[in-house]
């Protein structure tokens, strides 16, 4: 087996077809190697996509070195056992840092090696490059694995975790912000029943009656170029707007996620992926909602709400109508990604829990940082804990 190390897209390139089949796992439709008796990757996502990932490197390059390992029987593309899309951070603080391209401010979700099912094999034949290359000095050096956005019990990312621990590195595992999954029922009714709670339908119902079934909302899809081009500059002023407005620089005021986001929903409106939806409440331009079809599962990445229309709460009137859009064009499920909002529950979603690893090198530089790492990261946890003790105690001592 030949394991290599890419150090750019040029050299990547190659492999892009494999990439995109591993993410989406048609795997078998271009590998000559297959394990079809093997389970498959715990979730398809298009934050691993070909797509997705040389976007956000295009953006995010800066400061980061690529570190794509790709393993395969003889070095041909039609050969690949699995690519781990890495890259690698470097500060002197921090040390060098491995992680999954997609980290960071663009908040991907799912991450995960791309492999062809076989995840101890994935996992033994990178744990042992990762521990040579502590060995010999040189660029593939490293201290820690620093991985986010990973979904709980993802099965190549565990596997990975465990062979480090049997090698002799410190493994942490911390709970992520979670996702929200609404599985799609085949029909609204059906959908509606499973709500459960008489308040949750309540809710759902009187949006549908007042804003859908009456007709004062409208849903619009960009379908042509200009179309998409005039959606898409409208919803960044609107989401840039609606976070001002609460106090926050919204997304876009990063120049990185600027370029990172539009050149990515360029890519996926072009290969029909994209969902760029424009809410009309009567006949005023209420919300936007930028979003991923990826594997029969719609992804809602990013939104914005002009604030005037805030009472009337254009966010619940474009999950309903997606929700309907999803039943009409029969999709599996609405992913809602990362973050606890209250609504997502509500709607009707499911709650996935994600974590992250951070996995330390056995070596003198590595179990240093950690320790300074592990220091502050207690003196945090612990000072509102602290603080809680000592209001509790003034409070207890001024008791009459």
């Amino acid at each position: 087996m030949l394991l290599k190390r890419l150090h750019s897209f040029e050299d990547v390139l190659p492999y892009r077809a494999v990439w995109n089949a591993m993410s989406s796992d048609h795997s078998h439709s271009v590998l000559q190697h297959t394990a079809p008796s093997l389970p498959p990757a715990h979730d398809q996502s298009p934050c691993c996509s070909w797509d997705w990932c040389e976007s956000w490197w295009q953006a995010y390059s800066q400061g980061r070195k690529l570190c794509v390992m790709v393993g395969s029987e003889d070095g041909s593309p039609e050969t690949t056992r699995f690519i781990a899309p890495w890259c690698i951070e470097e500060s002197t603080a921090r040390g060098r840092r491995i992680k999954f391209l997609g980290t960071g401010h663009a908040c991907s979700d799912s991450l995960r090696i791309l492999n062809d099912g076989d995840h101890q094999f994935t996992a033994s034949a990178l744990a042992n490059w990762l521990m040579e290359a502590n060995t010999r000095s040189g660029v593939d050096e490293w201290d820690f694995l620093s991985f986010d956005g990973l979904r709980e019990g993802e099965p190549s990312t565990v596997a990975l975790r465990d062979a480090m621990a049997k090698l002799g590195c410190n493994t942490r595992e911390d709970q992520a912000l979670d996702c929200w999954r609404l599985s799609m029922s085949p029909t609204w009714e059906e959908y509606f029943e499973g709500l459960g709670s008489k308040n949750r339908r309540r809710k759902v119902r009187d949006v549908k009656r007042k804003y859908i079934d009456s007709g004062r909302s409208e849903l619009q899809i960009a379908s042509t170029p200009n179309d998409y081009a005039e959606f898409y500059d409208e919803f960044v002023a609107l989401h840039q707007l609606r976070r001002q407005s609460l106090g926050e620089t919204g997304c876009f005021a990063s120049q990185e996620f600027s370029s990172f986001l539009r050149t990515v929903s360029e890519r996926f409106f072009e290969s029909g992926s994209l969902v760029l939806a424009k809410l009309l409440l009567d006949g005023q331009t209420a919300a936007f909602s930028l979003g991923i079809e990826y594997e029969g599962i719609h992804y809602v990445y990013q939104s914005g709400m002009a604030p005037e229309m805030s009472k009337c709460n254009p966010g619940w009137i474009m999950n309903v109508h997606l929700i309907l859009r999803a039943l009409q064009v029969d999709l599996k499920a609405i992913d809602f990604m990362r973050g606890n909002e209250p609504y997502k529950e509500k709607i009707g979603a499911s709650c996935v829990k994600m974590c992250k690893f951070r996995i330390v090198a056995p070596t003198a530089n590595a179990q240093f940082l950690d320790t300074v790492w592990r220091t502050k990261d207690g003196i945090k946890r612990g000072l509102p804990e602290l603080g809680n003790w000592f209001y509790a105690r003034q409070a207890a001592t001024n008791k009459p």
